[in-house]
């Protein structure tokens, strides 16, 4: 959402960034000086209908981009409260659309309201149809982008971490510490390869799982070569020095890491998860494709990676197969989705 407000400001638009609070402003140095934020000081999205409704009746945005159920549910709601006449586009990012009774009712019928509807595979794409039963005709494709030329800017410009700067082999996972992301499966995995020359696993990210995932490095014996940095706004710098890079997510949406580490050269094992990681992959081109929770698997796969040259030389093959998913294309194509025009190609 930080590279389609970019983008949608450098091709002419006032751009807005409306946020619930601003507690965890990771993406800062990405955003555009150009970009305004709105914060709404709200805990969570149904509490943020009051404060959108006076946002949308001052200023009466031309559309409207949106992100996850529950936000998206608000923002429809108070639109029709505020009785402004927004276009309003809402993305669906994850394949699962398991949603409680009360969202999944909220989203049947507050969806159906908005001016378009993305989502970011085809995998979303069908899961918004067939169990949600929106209109097939309202819901359109668009793939996350990435900015091939930032992510290896950022690669080559920020510190070298601790953990790969003595030459010990990193393995590397990113992504939220929720059950979605499958950690639970590259730890064990991790364990298994182990048994190999020195290496050791890094995994980026925060959330509730931290503890749990601690406590099982442990039980299996590799605490200490399993690292938590945490959050890191720069994970490139991490993907661009480890020599493996693994996915292990159950289900996903369209997962820009994914995109990120190809762009970096990594070799990459991920889990052929529901939600786009085998298009993204190039049906296997770019990377390994491992069944999902299959650590036994992928603990093999793993190896095999660790055996190869540290870097991937294919870098025109891998510029062509980004260049479907450009930053500047992927902003035309949300304009387009909420009926507006870029007003400049600047």
């Amino acid at each position: 959402m930080t590279m389609l407000a970019n983008e949608c400001s450098a091709l002419g638009w006032d751009v807005d960034l409306v946020v619930l609070h601003n507690e965890h402003d990771d993406y800062v140095d990405e955003r555009s000086p150009r970009i305004n934020i709105v914060e709404l000081g709200a805990p969570r999205a149904m509490l943020a209908v009051p404060s959108l409704v006076r946002y949308f009746r001052k200023t009466c945005p031309v559309a409207v981009f949106s992100t996850l159920p529950n936000i998206n549910c608000a923002v429809v709601l108070a639109m029709m409260a505020g009785g402004c006449c927004s276009r309003v586009v809402l993305r669906e990012a994850d394949v699962s659309c398991e949603y409680s009774w009360r969202l999944r009712l909220l989203v049947s019928q507050l969806y159906r309201r908005a001016y378009g509807i993305v989502a970011v595979s085809e995998d979303v794409r069908q899961g918004l149809v067939k169990r949600l039963r929106l209109p097939e005709a309202r819901v359109v494709v668009i793939r996350n982008a990435v900015d091939t030329v930032q992510v290896r800017r950022m690669a080559l410009g920020g510190p070298v971490p601790a953990p790969v700067e003595d030459g010990v082999p990193v393995v590397l996972g990113v992504g939220r510490l929720e059950p979605q992301k499958g950690f639970e499966t590259l730890i064990r995995a991790f364990a298994a390869v182990r048994s190999r020359p020195s290496c050791r696993l890094v995994i980026l990210g925060r959330g509730s799982e931290e503890n749990k995932l601690r406590g099982l490095t442990r039980e299996l014996g590799i605490g200490d070569d399993v690292i938590f940095p945490g959050f890191d706004p720069n994970p490139f710098v991490w993907m661009s020095r480890c020599r493996v890079f693994v996915l292990s997510s159950l289900h996903e949406g369209c997962p820009n890491v994914l995109l990120q580490a190809v762009a970096c050269g990594c070799h990459i094992v991920a889990t052929d998860a529901p939600g786009d990681t085998r298009f993204l992959l190039g049906n296997g081109e770019f990377g390994e494709l491992v069944p999902v929770g299959d650590w036994q698997l992928m603990a093999k796969a793993v190896e095999r990676a660790l055996d190869k040259p540290r870097r991937i030389d294919c870098q025109t093959r891998v510029d062509q197969w980004l260049s479907l998913f450009d930053v500047r294309e992927t902003a035309i194509a949300y304009l387009k989705a909420a009926g507006l025009p870029p007003r400049s190609s600047a």
